[in-house]
């Protein structure tokens, strides 16, 4: 069985990973995509 702090390590890395993912900078800003059957909405 996984213990308590196994778990966390794991949600930790999986977020550090997420958080990557989706940083920008002043350069790049994210983007915030919205998509429906017929438009798509960036912000």
């Amino acid at each position: 069985m996984i213990t308590k702090r196994n778990k966390n390590v794991a949600r930790k890395k999986r977020h550090a990973h997420v958080r990557r993912a989706i940083t920008g900078t002043p350069e790049r800003p994210r983007l915030n995509v919205f998509r429906s059957s017929n438009i798509f909405t960036l912000n």
